[in-house]
């Protein structure tokens, strides 16, 4: 077996003593026939820096462990945890041997290990580690190292150098737009990422909502890049990735992000966008996927809205994935990106259908077909219509009312709605400070709190800004929804 020596960071000689037997003696018996050796003569030195960069070379020395007074016929194993977090509450555990009174780990576990449960990335990383150690007799016999069950150096601070990342990766990318030699560099937009590094979310997505005076072809920088190009560094040099289209499926546009650093762009072959539109890239296969970014969407459909006649209702979305908002709907309806009969969309089948007399809840697929959706109960509902997956959910509203501090979060305050069911009345009186909500079927699945302007599902409480009586009413022609409180 292939053996390394890591960087000795940090000596450390720990004598413990046992929790069970309540004496001085730094091991444990388990069988009170083992041999006890005396805390002073146990020595133990961690080794803290672990390089996992060629996790195929063996195993890794992890420290020194010395027991005096132990006989030979004692074989000294465990293991040793490593973990973000000083709890513990997610570990890396690999087995630990000793040979010749050092302690040997597998740097492939640990490599893999981290990789898998803790992060894709290769910067260095400070992790807490503890061991595990028990001495074992041929006969069977053991006892434990340190504590009865417990660890050496509890607080040790380990150093990981993880495994190199197969492709380094920018924290930040931009997009440029132009005629692909001209490039609008006033019109640069950083993209969107999530709070995770980007190892471990390698997606990045942006929406470009204007066009450029100077064309609508498209290329895509890192951060560091970007910004030099942008203030006068030539292009030739940099990094940059063009787009090659390759194909359309159900609105959506995939291709490839093909590397470069020449200053030399054939124009022609360069694809242009739609404007608005969705851009997501994935740099770790170099691809893109390019989708309309819909303002809203619209429903409309036969009992109220009269198959447009009446009303097209709107959808609001802040991602432009997830569209949300109140329609109220006869048995049929409709989709539609815009306020019309052009591109609207139904479902081959009818949606699944659950809850009960009040409060049905429809699950269903659209986009795949041009037949009206078709539900068993009309009424007002709230809706989420996924346009990445075309999924779409309804959750019926056939009451609203108020809960808060004024009643103990008991029972509902009964509002009253208007004739085409989007604004609802009911009068509240509250005392300073306290809180309340809306919420419907006088159940907690669908609720409303935030502020004025801003109504949410799931939202804060609201808080009115006085003592008082209030008529109070709830707006539900937009997502977030609103509200209005008259004092009395």
């Amino acid at each position: 077996m292939k053996k390394y020596s890591a960087i000795l960071l940090t000596v450390l000689a720990l004598g413990l003593a046992s929790c069970e037997d309540k004496s001085d003696l730094g091991i444990a018996q388990i069988n009170p026939q083992g041999p006890v050796v005396s805390a002073m003569d146990i020595q133990y030195y961690p080794f803290t820096y672990i390089d996992a960069t060629e996790p195929t070379l063996g195993d890794v020395n992890l420290g020194f462990i010395n027991v005096k007074g132990l006989p030979a016929d004692f074989q000294i194993a465990g293991k040793l945890q490593l973990s973000e977090s000083e709890d513990f509450s997610k570990v890396i555990e690999v087995p630990v041997s000793c040979t010749d009174k050092h302690l040997y780990g597998s740097i492939g576990a640990i490599a893999a290990q981290y990789t898998e449960k803790f992060s894709k990335d290769p910067a260095v990383k400070q992790l807490y580690g503890r061991t595990s150690l028990t001495a074992t007799a041929a006969s069977g016999e053991s006892i434990s190292i340190g504590q009865l069950g417990g660890w050496l150096a509890q607080d040790t601070v380990y150093t990981l150098i993880p495994v190199p990342a197969e492709k380094i990766l920018d924290s930040q990318y931009c997009i440029v737009l132009g005629d692909g030699q001209n490039w609008d560099w006033d019109h640069m937009i950083a993209f969107n990422h999530s709070d995770i590094n980007q190892y471990d979310d390698p997606e990045f997505t942006i929406t470009v909502k204007k066009p450029s005076a100077l064309g609508n072809k498209w290329m895509i920088l890192p951060g560091s890049d970007a910004w030099k190009v942008a203030y006068g560094e030539p292009l030739a040099g940099h990094k940059y990735f063009l787009p090659v289209y390759d194909r359309t499926v159900s609105d959506v546009i995939y291709g490839d992000l093909e590397p470069a650093t020449s200053g030399n762009i054939d124009a022609a072959d360069l694809p242009s966008l739609d404007v608005p539109c969705e851009i997501s890239i994935k740099l770790l296969d170099n691809t893109y996927s390019v989708k309309p970014a819909v303002e809203n969407y619209y429903v409309t459909g036969n009992g109220w809205a009269d198959w447009g006649s009446n009303a097209w209702m709107p959808l609001f979305t802040s991602d432009y994935t997830n569209y949300y908002g109140f329609l109220n709907l006869g048995t049929e309806f409709k989709f539609s990106p815009v306020a019309g009969w052009s591109g609207d969309f139904g479902a081959g089948s009818a949606p699944a259908e659950s809850g009960s007399e009040g409060a049905y809840v429809y699950n269903g697929v659209c986009h795949n077909s041009g037949n009206n959706i078709v539900i068993g109960h009309a009424g007002l509902y709230f809706c989420n219509l996924n346009a990445n997956e075309w999924t779409f959910t309804l959750f019926q509203t056939s009451s609203w009312g108020l809960i808060g501090d004024f009643n103990g979060w008991g029972g509902d305050i009964v509002m009253t709605p208007s004739d085409d069911l989007y604004k609802w009345t009911a009068d509240l009186t509250v005392t300073d400070g306290q809180g309340w909500k809306f919420r419907a079927n006088g159940s907690w699945d669908i609720n409303l709190g935030g502020t004025e302007n801003n109504l949410v599902t799931n939202g804060d409480n609201i808080v009115l800004p006085g003592a008082g009586t209030y008529t109070v009413t709830l707006d539900l022609t937009t997502y977030p929804a609103k509200f209005t409180a008259v004092k009395k």
